[in-house]
């Protein structure tokens, strides 16, 4: 799906480590779920669903453009349409990425029943329920029940907090999925539909770079948002494919 493994199970480890109670398992245990998370993702996009194009590969610090073309070529309108894509996709606009300006960008009406419509859909996932009962059989509180684990994810990556002059304009789901723009710099930014969508919108003047570590489902890379990252040296992501 979109990257849905790595949204709950991060929950649990470092954007939780501070805020719920402690989670005893080894980096072993952890990569064990994480994988077996992946592999029973049934929203995966399938062979072909999702066509990239690296183009050229770039330096961290360099300055050229070594990939004319996009990076997306193609994606399969068929993934894009089931109900935890769409759902997620519908949150796009809920969000400032300028760091400043207070959060949510539509009704708090509007971003509330977003928000939990994307959590109910996320619920009746496989990972969801493969990480429900990995924390039921280690007694922790958030595995009590599905709702339990529901609400803590809600708390965990849409509550809100101020990154600028104690203005309520980030979360950490806002952060790592739609990325941010404070004082001319790119922060965040790790999902390749939000990329994809961002890169399909000429408004945005969203430019992929080229590549600086490619991999068969992960790659870092460069790109320009809007006016950002173009005269203090581009931006650079890490990104999962989360495909077959």
């Amino acid at each position: 799906m979109i990257q849905l493994p790595f949204l709950l199970l991060v929950s649990f480890t470092i954007v939780a480590s501070q805020t719920i109670p402690l989670l005893s398992a080894s980096n072993d245990e952890l990569l064990k779920i994480a994988n077996e998370m992946r592999a029973e993702d049934e929203n995966k996009a399938e062979k072909g669903q999702v066509v990239t194009n690296f183009g050229g590969r770039v330096t961290l610090h360099g300055n050229i453009d070594a990939s004319p073309k996009k990076f997306f070529t193609k994606i399969d309108p068929a993934l894009l349409s089931k109900p935890t894509y769409s759902a997620f996709t519908k949150l796009f606009n809920n969000y400032n990425a300028q760091a400043g300006i207070p959060e949510p960008r539509v009704s708090s009406t509007e971003d509330y029943a977003e928000t939990k419509a994307f959590l109910d859909a996320i619920e009746t996932t496989k990972p969801y329920q493969t990480l429900l009962k990995f924390l039921q059989r280690r007694n922790h509180p958030y595995g009590k029940s599905s709702n339990t684990l529901k609400n803590a994810m809600k708390s965990l990556w849409f509550d809100r907090y101020s990154r600028t002059r104690g203005v309520l304009d980030s979360s950490a789901f806002e952060h790592v999925f739609m990325g941010e723009l404070k004082r001319r710099q790119i922060s965040g930014l790790h999902n390749w539909l939000r990329i994809a969508a961002l890169e399909g919108n000429p408004k945005e003047n969203f430019d992929y770079k080229g590549f600086i570590v490619k991999g068969k489902n992960l790659g870092t890379f460069q790109f320009s948002w809007g006016r950002i990252g173009r005269r203090e040296g581009r931006s650079s992501s890490e990104l999962l494919l989360n495909t077959r």
